[in-house]
Formats: structure tokens, sequence, C-alpha cells
């Protein structure tokens, strides 16, 4: 069953089983035949499916919440054996966004080649999309969607933004005490936009605010800084805001900004090498950790 479990969240991730046929090299009725099997075992649909495109039942996105990051964890161990095994030998080139450092948390590729004292990996540090195959990147990793279709393209993380100040600028402008008041404030945060979109956690009551922007980057140490010189309430990553650790006060703590995704994206074109697949299995096991944090 357990094999099974492995193909119906590829499945899901594929989004067709034509699309899983061919990243899985396994005919497109075997996939059908096993998800079948699979459903006879737990006794319920798991998806309603067509050749070109596929729907999770409630049943089916309760087993993919619950099973995908476990299968990602088994399959990473099950590398990493076979790694301690043969071997894992090769170069990996690797394109981040510019801020994809500036979690203090952020000790992915050292661990991994810790690990892998034979792998080799080049960091292209770039916001712009590339081409895949014509300036060789192995692994994508990326915020946002991508304009080109033609890449296998997997969602790792949502991200997730929270208002931040120091006590010193809370002391001297005032503590907001609902959305509205942010107009009354200096805020920052990626752009120089004069507006910020923000709603409770639960994702109800959103507000559009109107606000002044004096100081913007897309970099989190940076907005981090400006917020502890106080400057003004930053909207900053909460992931890498409360991995930190800094003394900045979190501000409208039941609101929340949403950004852009962190995907991965490879050329289907060709599968990954192995050592590609190495660090792409190892970025999905640790990226999930961190968001748990």
């Amino acid at each position: 069953m357990l094999n099974d479990i492995s193909l119906f969240v590829q499945i899901v991730r594929s989004g067709s089983l034509s699309k899983a046929s061919k990243k899985l090299s396994i005919p497109a009725n075997t996939l059908s035949r096993r998800l079948i099997s699979l459903e006879k075992q737990l006794g319920t649909s798991l998806i309603l499916r067509s050749t070109q495109s596929l729907r999770c039942t409630a049943d089916g996105e309760r087993l993919f919440e619950q099973c995908s990051t476990c299968i990602d964890s088994l399959n990473f161990s099950i590398d990493s054996l076979q790694s301690a095994i043969s071997g894992v030998v090769g170069k990996v080139r690797v394109q981040v966004p510019s801020g994809f450092f500036d979690c203090p948390a952020n000790d992915f590729f050292y661990k991994l080649l810790a690990i892998h004292q034979k792998l080799e990996v080049e960091i292209v540090v770039s916001d712009e999309e590339p081409d895949l195959v014509k300036d060789g990147i192995d692994l994508l990793l990326y915020f946002g969607e991508l304009k080109r279709g033609t890449y296998i393209v997997r969602k790792l993380c949502g991200s997730t933004q929270g208002l931040f100040a120091s006590a010193e600028y809370l002391s001297r402008n005032g503590v907001p005490e609902h959305p509205d008041d942010l107009s009354m404030h200096t805020c920052m945060h990626s752009t120089l936009k004069n507006y910020l979109s923000i709603h409770r956690v639960d994702g109800s009551d959103p507000h559009v605010i109107e606000m002044r922007t004096r100081f913007s980057s897309k970099s989190i140490p940076a907005l981090t800084n400006a917020a502890e010189q106080g400057v003004g309430i930053a909207l900053i990553n909460t992931v890498c805001a409360s991995v930190k650790g800094s003394s900045l006060v979190r501000v409208l703590p039941d609101y929340v900004s949403i950004g852009e995704p962190l995907i991965a994206a490879y050329s289907n074109h060709h599968a990954l090498s192995n050592c590609a697949r190495v660090v792409m299995d190892y970025l999905v096991v640790r990226i999930a950790e961190l968001v748990k944090y």
C-alpha cells in the first residue's frame, strides 16, 4: 500500500494521469489501475479523474495533506542510504532568488554538502526567470509564478508576512489596534507601493490600507534592520522573523499578508539527474521542517 500511496502523491502533484505517466515513466493505465486498487483497499474514492485532469475528493485531500511530507521524508531517507552506499558524485547548478539566504535558519546547502561529500553545488543568485536549458540551470527556486509553461513546477511553501516594529517606535508613535490605524504610520515592505493588503490569519476581514512608504527592499535583513532602527513598521516573513528572534514587536498579530509562494522548477526536456534529485528531495524536507518552526 505504501508504494501506491507514493504514486497517489505523485499523481496529485502532477495534476493529471498523463503528466504523472511521463514524469514517472509508468503507463497511464497502470497508474489508473494502481489508484483504483488503493481506493478499494481504503474503501473510499480519492480522485475524480480523466486522462487530462483530476481533482481530489475530500478524503483524497486529507490523505495527500497527511502523507505527502511523510513520503518525501521517506524518499529522502532512502536516497541518503543509497547515496551512502553508492555515493552521490557530480555537480548541480541551482538558481535561487536574491532573498533566499535572508532567513537565518537557511542552512540547506551546507548541511547537504556535509552529508554528500562528493556533491558539488553551484548557486546562481537572481530574481530573473531564466531559460533553464539555455542557461544551464538544473534546478530553479523562484518566488511567484513562472511565465514559461514548459517546466515541471512544484510548490515548496507559501509565504506569510507579518507586521513588526521596534518598541521604541511604538512608544513614540503608538501601537496600531486596528488595520485602519496603519494609515497613520510609516510602513516598509518589498515595494514602494503606497498600499498594503492584509487579512486575519483565517483569511477573513480583508483590508487594503493606504499608507506612507519611505523605505522598501526585497532584503529581509534590510527591512528588519530599518525596523530595529525605528524607521517604521515593517512587513516581514513571519518564519524568518521568528527564527531570527530579534527584539522587534509583532504588530496586529492576528493579521497577515500573503506573499508569493516559493516554487521549484526544472526542465521537462529531461529528468533530473541523481544529484539534482538529491538536492530537490532535501529542499522539500528541510523547507517543510522550517515552515513548521
